[in-house]
C-alpha cells in the first residue's frame, strides 16, 4: 500500500488499485457516492423493518378480533321459554269434539261421538189423522238403518216432536233431518206422560202433519 496526495484529494492506494480516501490525519473519509449508497442501503433496511413491523402487528389485530369473536360465541346464550298447555275437557254436550247445535245445548253426552243408527231405537207416534202414519214412518227408518218398536198414536200435532233420552238429542236431530223434518222440536222424553211404554227406545219422534 502507498500513499498519496493529488492536488484536490489525499488517499492511499491499496495493493489491489483500490483508492482509499483519508484525511490529513491519516483517517479513513468516505467518499460522496459512498455515504450515498450507505444511505440507500440503509433506506432499504429500515423499509424492511417497517414493512415486517406492519405485516405482525396485522396479524396481532386478527387473532384479536378472532378471539373476540369466539368470546362473543361462547358467551352468548340464549334462556329457554317455558310453554304451558292446558288442555280442557271437551264440552258434555259436544258430539265428538263438535260442538253441539241449539237444540242440544245441555243435553250431557260426555262428548261422545254419534251413536250408529242400528243402536238408536225410535218410537215412531201417528200424531195425524192418516191410518197407519206411523207404520209409513217406521218403514222409512228401518230403510235407513235405524232400529225401531212397536209404533202408537198420539194427539194431533201440527210440527212433528222429537223426545229423547239424556244423551241422545242429536240422534234425534240426525233421525228428524233425514225423515225431511226440518220444523220438528226437541224435548229430553218424559217417560210417563207416553201413550205406549218407552221400552229400549231412545228416541220417540211424534210426527205430525209436516210429515205428511
Amino acid at each position: 500500500m502507498a500513499r498519496q496526495q493529488g492536488p484536490q484529494r489525499e488517499g492511499i492506494a491499496l495493493d489491489d488499485g483500490t483508492w482509499v480516501d483519508v484525511g490529513r490525519d491519516g483517517k479513513w473519509r468516505p467518499s460522496a457516492g459512498e455515504r450515498v449508497r450507505a444511505g440507500v442501503i440503509l433506506g432499504i433496511f429500515l423499509g424492511l423493518l417497517a414493512m415486517l413491523a406492519l405485516v405482525f402487528s396485522v396479524g396481532d389485530d386478527d387473532r384479536d378480533q378472532d378471539l373476540a369473536s369466539a368470546d362473543d360465541t361462547t358467551t352468548t346464550t340464549e334462556e329457554p321459554v317455558l310453554t304451558t298447555t292446558t288442555t280442557l275437557p271437551p264440552d258434555p254436550s259436544s258430539v265428538g269434539g263438535e260442538p253441539a247445535s241449539i237444540h242440544c245445548v245441555g243435553d250431557d253426552r260426555g262428548g261422545a261421538e254419534l251413536r250408529d243408527r242400528g243402536s238408536t231405537a225410535v218410537l215412531v207416534l201417528n200424531a195425524t189423522s192418516r191410518t197407519g202414519h206411523a207404520a209409513d214412518i217406521v218403514e222409512r227408518l228401518e230403510e235407513l238403518g235405524y232400529a225401531t218398536t212397536v209404533p202408537g198414536n198420539a194427539g194431533r200435532l201440527r210440527v212433528s216432536s222429537f223426545a229423547y233420552v239424556p244423551g241422545y238429542c242429536a240422534e234425534a236431530e240426525r233421525a228428524a233431518f233425514e225423515l225431511g223434518l226440518t220444523e220438528a222440536t226437541f224435548e229430553p222424553v218424559d217417560a210417563d206422560a207416553l201413550s205406549v211404554p218407552l221400552g229400549r227406545a231412545r228416541i220417540v219422534a211424534t210426527v205430525g202433519s209436516d210429515s205428511l
